[in-house]
Formats: structure tokens, sequence, C-alpha cells
């Protein structure tokens, strides 16, 4: 998830947009670590649910103010509607 359009389209260009509305849990916020590349981020993912972290959230490789969470567990999905 991305936390506006702007972010996901420079994450994913030309794919469908879609407005989520998710309980993050016990969030990992480990924005201040500065941009974080793919296998860092699997291992913080990694060591994040092992610690009983629901989701976690990191800046956007793309879009230099944005950011993006990943959650676990799908089921924490509440709502899905189009942009």
């Amino acid at each position: 998830m991305s936390d506006s359009p702007i972010t996901a389209i420079a994450e994913r260009p030309g794919r469908t947009l879609l407005r989520v509305r998710a309980d993050l849990g016990n969030n990992m916020n480990v924005t201040n670590m500065g941009i974080v590349d793919y296998r860092m981020g699997q291992a913080i993912a990694r060591g994040a649910r092992r610690h009983g972290f629901n989701s976690i959230t990191f800046n956007s490789a793309q879009n230099a103010v944005g950011t993006n969470t990943v959650i676990f567990d799908p089921s924490r999905v509440l709502e899905v509607s189009p942009w």
C-alpha cells in the first residue's frame, strides 16, 4: 500500500489503483532508515513478523516524499474501493 496515488503510480506505473482501508495492527515504521533496498526490506519484514509486528512502513524508492506499507495478513484489509 502507498500513502498516496502519486506514490502508488511511481512504484507501479500503468497499474490499477485501489483505495484500501486496512488495520495496520502493530506497525514497524522504518522510514527513519532512509531508502532500503528490496533485500534489506525483506529481511526487516521477516524480523518484524518474528517479533509480533503486523505491518511495516518504509520510504518509497520511487517517490522521495512517499511511503509504502506492507501488511502481513490480508485479512487486515477492511475495505477496498476504486479511486
